[in-house]
């Protein structure tokens, strides 16, 4: 595979949320050697949320602070203050504005390819025909890396929640058509540095459980209300 030599960056935002900055989406197209076939790689960073947060304890690391500890507790206290407040984070206030960066960048993601693809965009991103179209004729991935693992089960859960609600009693619709597609895909995550246990301490468990055959089976009692047709997850706790 070729990489492109350039990237397309989009500044993500959401109605939801007018005038927050909710990230980036980066854009990579690879190529084979005879340009047949490509792969489009997405990189979303919600850094622009977390930021803000994680600069009101920096005074704890720095030279007014440590001059007086030990060398090894200086690096730990910068360790937990770097690592410790992004799950504090979003299972905060800001829940709900990492979600709307994780729904945009994937909707970015299936509704252009890469010649439709601003080559820089400040514009929202709405579901439309073209998303179905990409679910069901490309393949699709997804790698995370710790926290990011939680987020984009979230993530995923609300994207089907929020265009089912809409789809509601309109087969005909854009959202049915994309539920459709969705609903028919295999999606297979790559989680690394997984958080999602430690993340489900202190939550209500979830509503459905131990009912896997009755919402993947074809002939099973939900399996119109399944999310995917298959999810396949490689996972490394290290």
């Amino acid at each position: 595979m070729l990489r492109s030599s350039k990237y397309k960056e989009i500044q993500l935002t959401h109605r939801d949320y007018p005038g927050v900055d909710l990230g980036v989406l980066r854009v990579r197209r690879l190529m084979n050697e005879d340009h047949s076939r490509e792969m489009l790689f997405y990189e979303l960073t919600w850094s622009a949320i977390t930021n803000p947060e994680k600069e009101k304890i920096k005074y704890d690391t720095s030279g007014e602070y440590s001059y007086e500890r030990a060398e090894v507790n200086q690096l730990l206290k910068k360790f937990s203050n770097d690592a410790g407040p992004d799950p504090m984070i979003y299972l905060g206030k800001s829940r709900g504005e990492i979600l709307a960066s994780f729904r945009t960048a994937f909707c970015w993601m299936t509704e252009y390819d890469w010649e439709t693809f601003p080559e820089k965009s400040t514009s929202s991103c709405a579901i439309g025909l073209k998303s179905a179209k990409h679910l069901m004729e490309d393949e699709f991935s997804i790698i995370s890396h710790s926290l990011g693992s939680r987020i984009v089960m979230d993530g995923m859960h609300e994207i089907a929640k929020r265009v089912t609600e809409i789809a509601e009693g309109n087969e005909m619709s854009v959202e049915s058509k994309f539920i459709t597609a969705l609903q028919n895909k295999q999606i297979p995550f790559y989680m690394m540095s997984n958080q999602i246990p430690l993340l489900e301490m202190g939550e209500y468990p979830p509503e459905v459980i131990g009912e896997a055959d009755a919402y993947y089976l074809p002939d099973g009692e939900h399996y119109n209300k399944r999310l995917v047709k298959k999810t396949s997850i490689a996972e490394n706790q290290g």
